[in-house]
């Protein structure tokens, strides 16, 4: 039994290795297959202007790969978290990408979503005012990530 991570690096491989930039184009605009926009979101080629094409698909799970791609800017990050899947705005912060920056945190931290405000603030870049004003969350799942991230950093409350 495959794990998924290998089921993903799988699916990400049955895009010719040596796919141009063409063909991940190509496999990104095929509108009669998710799974051809997925391999080629996977793709080891991707370029930041497939991430805008990536950003338009009407699949959550292309959408998502966005925020987790390490060529994407601070725009993909801010469009991402402005989705209205909340799948999407998670994994905007799910990788700690290092293009993730404090407003982006705190864009986050107002998300209707509690999951996505919990792990915005276990983000590395979530500063010590993220993590206060988290502590005061109306969700408790967000106050107890907050509290373990506090303890973790040694930020006093208050």
């Amino acid at each position: 039994m495959r794990t998924y991570s290998s089921f993903i690096k799988h699916l990400a491989e049955e895009l010719s290795k040596d796919a141009s930039s063409h063909e991940i184009t190509k496999a990104l605009k095929d509108k009669n297959s998710v799974d051809n926009r997925y391999k080629a979101a996977l793709h080891h080629n991707v370029e930041k202007h497939h991430l805008d094409i990536m950003q338009k698909d009407r699949s959550s799970d292309v959408r998502a790969e966005v925020g987790r791609h390490p060529k994407a800017s601070s725009e993909h990050i801010d469009k991402a978290l402005s989705d209205k899947h909340p799948f999407v705005r998670y994994s905007a912060l799910d990788h700690k990408n290092p293009t993730v920056k404090a407003h982006h945190v705190e864009k986050a931290l107002k998300d209707s979503d509690h999951h996505v405000r919990a792990l915005a603030i276990q983000h590395p870049t979530a500063t010590e005012h993220h993590v206060r004003q988290a502590l005061n969350d109306p969700h408790p799942h967000v106050r107890e990530t907050a509290a373990k991230v506090a303890k973790e950093r040694n930020i006093k409350a208050g």
